[in-house]
């Protein structure tokens, strides 16, 4: 009962009031609620249209994507989502230093999540 209180308080935080990053939320809400990642996503690509913030948030979903696969094996699910995510933002964020060197950074480090 508590954690679900927890986590409509952060929900909420994050898409309406936009007062916390996508890495505020404890690494236990955010891997047992993908919905938490599509908030801060949609925040991100349609309330403030921030690359910035988007990078971010990828680049936590990343690193949980990275320690949820150091506990058990690839999860082609997540990976999938982040992918889908990135490529929903690229013609809105292409040509933004933050999103183009995140891109860059991201085909050197992941080459999995851009290969097809």
């Amino acid at each position: 009962m508590e954690e679900e209180h927890e986590y409509r308080k952060l929900v909420e935080s994050l898409v309406l009031n936009n007062k916390i990053q996508y890495s505020d939320i404890p690494f236990h809400l955010r891997k047992e609620n993908l919905a938490l990642f599509y908030y801060a996503v949609r925040v991100s690509r349609d309330s403030l249209q921030d690359a910035a913030q988007f990078v971010s948030v990828m680049e936590q979903l990343l690193l949980d994507i990275d320690e949820i696969e150091k506990q058990s094996n690839v999860d082609v699910r997540l990976r999938r989502r982040a992918l889908d995510a990135i490529l929903g933002v690229e013609n809105i964020f292409t040509g933004v230093v933050e999103f183009d060197e995140f891109i860059r950074q991201q085909k050197r480090a992941r080459p999995w999540l851009f290969a097809n």
